[in-house]
């Protein structure tokens, strides 16, 4: 597969479906409506790929998060493992 398409149903008594999907590295974003309903759809998908562009500026500017160590992650699973089998 190279690509993932975001496209979610409208069913009746709906009037906009938005749908997110990500696949590797991007993130899709699918506005489908009922014309007759919703009126701007095409504003809102814009605002979708404006606001963002303005989120992707804002990330950049935060140094990158630091990832927890190996080992705690290991910890904190085990504990969760123990406690799901009633331990």
């Amino acid at each position: 597969m190279r690509a993932c398409y975001p496209l979610g149903p409208i069913f009746e008594g709906t009037a906009i479906n938005i749908t997110v999907m990500s696949y590797c590295d991007s993130v899709g974003i699918g506005v489908v409506a009922c014309p007759r309903t919703t009126s701007g759809t095409a504003a809102i998908a814009a605002a979708f790929e404006s606001n963002t562009a303005r989120l992707l500026r804002l990330v950049a500017r935060k140094p990158p998060r630091r990832k927890p160590a190996r080992s705690s992650h290991a910890a904190t699973r085990t504990a969760v493992a123990a406690r799901a089998a009633g331990r």
